[in-house]
Protein backbone atom coordinates (compact mmCIF):
# COMPACT_ATOMS: atom_id res chain seq x y z
CA UNK A 1 0.00 0.00 0.00
CA UNK A 2 1.01 3.37 -1.18
CA UNK A 3 -0.52 6.27 0.24
CA UNK A 4 -1.52 9.29 -1.51
CA UNK A 5 0.54 11.78 -3.38
CA UNK A 6 0.12 14.83 -5.12
CA UNK A 7 3.15 14.52 -8.12
CA UNK A 8 1.38 18.10 -9.39
CA UNK A 9 -0.45 20.21 -7.34
CA UNK A 10 -3.18 22.88 -7.65
CA UNK A 11 -1.97 26.24 -8.83
CA UNK A 12 -4.39 29.25 -8.02
CA UNK A 13 -5.50 31.44 -10.51
CA UNK A 14 -6.77 34.49 -11.48
CA UNK A 15 -9.83 34.51 -13.88
CA UNK A 16 -12.29 37.18 -15.80
CA UNK A 17 -15.86 37.21 -14.52
CA UNK A 18 -18.07 35.19 -17.16
CA UNK A 19 -14.59 33.41 -18.61
CA UNK A 20 -13.73 29.37 -17.86
CA UNK A 21 -11.26 28.16 -15.20
CA UNK A 22 -9.70 24.73 -14.43
CA UNK A 23 -7.85 23.45 -11.42
CA UNK A 24 -5.94 20.54 -11.98
CA UNK A 25 -3.48 18.40 -9.78
CA UNK A 26 -2.08 14.66 -10.55
CA UNK A 27 -2.35 12.05 -7.48
CA UNK A 28 -1.02 8.64 -7.05
CA UNK A 29 -1.35 5.76 -4.86
CA UNK A 30 -1.96 2.56 -4.12
CA UNK A 31 -4.37 1.47 -4.30
CA UNK A 32 -6.16 4.00 -6.17
CA UNK A 33 -6.84 6.97 -3.86
CA UNK A 34 -10.57 8.52 -3.86
CA UNK A 35 -11.14 11.88 -4.66
CA UNK A 36 -13.38 14.61 -3.89
CA UNK A 37 -13.40 18.61 -4.28
CA UNK A 38 -13.98 21.05 -1.58
CA UNK A 39 -14.63 24.85 -1.71
CA UNK A 40 -14.54 26.42 1.39
CA UNK A 41 -14.42 23.11 3.57
CA UNK A 42 -17.49 22.24 1.82
CA UNK A 43 -17.69 19.60 -0.95
CA UNK A 44 -19.07 20.59 -3.99
CA UNK A 45 -18.61 16.81 -5.29
CA UNK A 46 -22.44 16.76 -6.51
CA UNK A 47 -22.66 20.45 -7.10
CA UNK A 48 -23.88 21.71 -10.60
CA UNK A 49 -21.39 24.43 -11.12
CA UNK A 50 -18.30 22.27 -11.74
CA UNK A 51 -17.56 19.53 -13.78
CA UNK A 52 -14.97 17.00 -12.06
CA UNK A 53 -13.07 13.79 -13.66
CA UNK A 54 -10.20 12.24 -12.73
CA UNK A 55 -8.25 9.96 -15.48
CA UNK A 56 -5.14 8.03 -14.82
CA UNK A 57 -4.57 10.07 -11.46
CA UNK A 58 -5.17 13.38 -13.13
CA UNK A 59 -8.14 15.07 -10.99
CA UNK A 60 -9.71 18.20 -12.94
CA UNK A 61 -12.70 20.79 -11.59
CA UNK A 62 -13.45 23.29 -14.06
CA UNK A 63 -16.57 25.68 -14.93
CA UNK A 64 -17.59 26.78 -17.63
CA UNK A 65 -18.31 30.63 -16.90
CA UNK A 66 -17.02 31.78 -13.62
CA UNK A 67 -19.39 34.63 -11.45
CA UNK A 68 -18.12 36.43 -7.72
CA UNK A 69 -19.43 33.15 -5.87
CA UNK A 70 -16.73 31.19 -7.50
CA UNK A 71 -13.78 33.38 -5.84
CA UNK A 72 -12.45 30.80 -3.00
CA UNK A 73 -10.08 28.17 -2.00
CA UNK A 74 -10.38 24.99 -3.42
CA UNK A 75 -9.24 21.75 -2.06
CA UNK A 76 -8.63 18.60 -3.81
CA UNK A 77 -8.53 15.65 -0.97
CA UNK A 78 -7.16 12.19 -1.72
CA UNK A 79 -8.17 9.33 0.46
CA UNK A 80 -6.94 5.44 0.30
CA UNK A 81 -6.62 3.14 3.31
CA UNK A 82 -2.33 3.89 3.61
CA UNK A 83 -3.95 8.09 4.10
CA UNK A 84 -4.50 10.86 2.28
CA UNK A 85 -3.41 13.65 0.66
CA UNK A 86 -4.91 17.14 -0.14
CA UNK A 87 -3.71 20.25 -2.35
CA UNK A 88 -5.31 23.41 -2.00
CA UNK A 89 -5.29 26.63 -4.10
CA UNK A 90 -7.22 30.06 -4.55
CA UNK A 91 -9.67 30.76 -7.65
CA UNK A 92 -9.96 34.82 -8.02
CA UNK A 93 -12.41 36.04 -9.99
CA UNK A 94 -11.98 39.33 -11.36
CA UNK A 95 -14.67 41.47 -12.43
CA UNK A 96 -14.96 42.45 -16.00
CA UNK A 97 -15.83 46.17 -15.28
CA UNK A 98 -13.99 47.99 -13.04
CA UNK A 99 -16.63 50.45 -10.82
CA UNK A 100 -17.82 53.04 -12.45
CA UNK A 101 -16.66 56.55 -10.76
CA UNK A 102 -18.40 60.05 -11.60
CA UNK A 103 -18.08 63.29 -10.60
CA UNK A 104 -14.21 63.27 -9.84
CA UNK A 105 -12.34 66.41 -10.78
CA UNK A 106 -8.65 66.58 -10.63
CA UNK A 107 -5.78 68.78 -11.85
CA UNK A 108 -3.26 67.00 -14.13
CA UNK A 109 0.15 68.54 -15.23
CA UNK A 110 -1.22 71.99 -14.49
CA UNK A 111 -2.34 72.51 -18.09
CA UNK A 112 -6.11 70.37 -18.06
CA UNK A 113 -8.66 69.58 -15.34
CA UNK A 114 -10.19 65.68 -16.13
CA UNK A 115 -14.21 66.07 -15.89
CA UNK A 116 -15.97 63.28 -15.19
CA UNK A 117 -13.61 60.47 -14.86
CA UNK A 118 -15.32 56.79 -15.58
CA UNK A 119 -14.02 53.53 -16.36
CA UNK A 120 -14.65 53.87 -19.78
CA UNK A 121 -14.66 57.71 -20.35
CA UNK A 122 -13.62 61.29 -19.27
CA UNK A 123 -13.36 64.32 -20.65
CA UNK A 124 -10.67 67.17 -20.77
CA UNK A 125 -11.00 70.86 -20.24
CA UNK A 126 -7.86 73.21 -20.98
CA UNK A 127 -7.71 75.74 -18.02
Amino acid sequence: MVEPDFVRTLKSCDVFEGGPFALEARVTGSPTPTVSWYKENENIDNSPDYVITKINGTCTLRTKSSNSEHTGRYTCLAVNSAGEASSTARVNVIRKHPPNFQFIQFIAWDFFVINNFSANTFNFEWV
